[in-house]
């Protein structure tokens, strides 16, 4: 999780440093989205890795559960609006969907959490769900 948020911050200040991208609404408000948005990454890579039997499976598993869907899925590369209903209605339990819409709509738009709430709800509750999917799993695994 710390290593995220590092991640996150290097980002930020390169994007500022070399780019000169300002962000236009507050700093706190994008750590939290950038937190929310990780505990769901690592919570849905516990899933991954508890319901694998192996690292390659679990690599594997995790590539096509979430790197691909949250590049093509997410509003990231192409327009949401744009694809078929069928894949707008997938674009919904992509978690990334979420964080770059509260992104775009903090350095892009100046928006609060006012505006953005119920995208932070849903980052909180499948980061929850998740973690309560994840308990279960490993109790039953007996860890």
């Amino acid at each position: 999780f710390g290593i995220g948020l590092a991640d996150v911050l290097i980002a930020v200040l390169m994007g500022q440093v070399l780019f000169g991208i300002v962000m236009k609404a507050d700093f706190w408000l994008m750590i939290l989205a950038s937190s929310l948005y990780l505990a769901v990454a690592l919570a849905l890579g516990l899933l991954i890795s508890v319901v694998t039997k192996s690292q390659l499976v679990a690599n594997q598993g995790a590539i096509m559960i979430t790197y691909l869907p949250s590049l093509l899925l997410s509003n990231f590369v192409f327009p949401v609006v744009n694809m078929p209903q069928a894949l707008q209605a997938l674009t919904y339990v992509v978690p990334a969907t979420y964080y770059i819409d509260i992104l775009s709509g903090i350095y892009l738009k100046n928006l609060g959490f006012r505006e953005m709430w119920p995208g932070f709800a849903v980052l909180a509750a499948m980061a929850a769900a998740l973690a309560a999917v994840n308990l279960i799993r490993l109790k039953r695994e007996g860890m």
